[in-house]
């Protein structure tokens, strides 16, 4: 009996030894899978970014925000044709120059101040007598005060090309005045508005430096 008992745990030694090493080859296995899965997860599963949450309550196809775009310049009839005109850019007056912004082609003579230093407003359309206005500062009246006989008005056009005018002379006009605005002389009428009355310096048309066309180009001006 006693040799039984001894050959029963002889035998259950040596199965205990397999069963150990098959343990421990599983467990290697198991390790190394994890390994390999937190190797490969940020790559199949990115982390979120965490972002906050936006409630969308309105889709607008426009923008809120104004989009200004200058208006599309006057056209002339030449012959049969339709021909676009150059549109005044800047203005050189006193040694000061000024950028043009061009009021709205509404058909009016209604012709306000620009909205920012630096700047002219010319009346759509006044392409014959330009007519612009300066912002109604002590500066501005200043500048357009000491204009004399024998200085000069220069206006840059989007083409090009430059224009010069001769100051005729000044003088103080009613808001509502509007017969200075004609077109039907070659010329400019420069307005700085005032409390009562408005401060206009007139100019006559002089000389047009074009640009150079490219050889085989038409070229046609209002001023010949």
């Amino acid at each position: 009996m006693p040799e039984s008992t001894s050959s029963t745990t002889a035998d259950k030694k040596r199965l205990l030894v397999p069963l150990l090493i098959l343990s421990g080859i599983v467990l290697s296995l198991v390790i190394a899978a994890l390994v390999v899965a937190l190797a490969v997860r940020p790559s199949l599963f990115p982390p979120s970014t965490g972002s906050i949450p936006l409630e969308i309550t309105r889709i607008s196809s426009t923008s809120p925000l104004p989009h200004p775009s200058p208006p599309p310049p006057p056209i002339v009839e030449v012959g049969d044709a339709p021909v676009p005109l150059a549109i005044p850019v800047t203005l050189d007056l006193g040694g000061s120059s000024f950028s043009i912004q061009p009021s709205e082609p509404n058909g009016t003579e209604q012709l306000s101040p620009p909205s920012a230093a630096g700047t002219a407003t010319w009346m759509y359309g006044t392409v014959i007598n330009y007519i612009f206005i300066l912002q109604g500062t002590p500066e501005n009246k200043t500048l357009v005060e000491q204009l004399g006989a024998d200085d000069s008005i220069m206006v840059s056009l989007s083409n090009g090309t430059r224009l010069t005018f001769g100051v005729t002379g000044q003088q103080e006009i009613q808001p509502e005045d509007r017969t200075l605005l004609v077109q039907s002389r070659p010329g400019l009428t420069v307005m700085v508005p005032g409390d009562e009355t408005e401060l206009v310096v007139l100019a006559s048309f002089e000389t047009a430096e074009e640009p150079t066309p490219p050889p085989g180009a038409s070229r046609w001006s209002p001023w010949h």
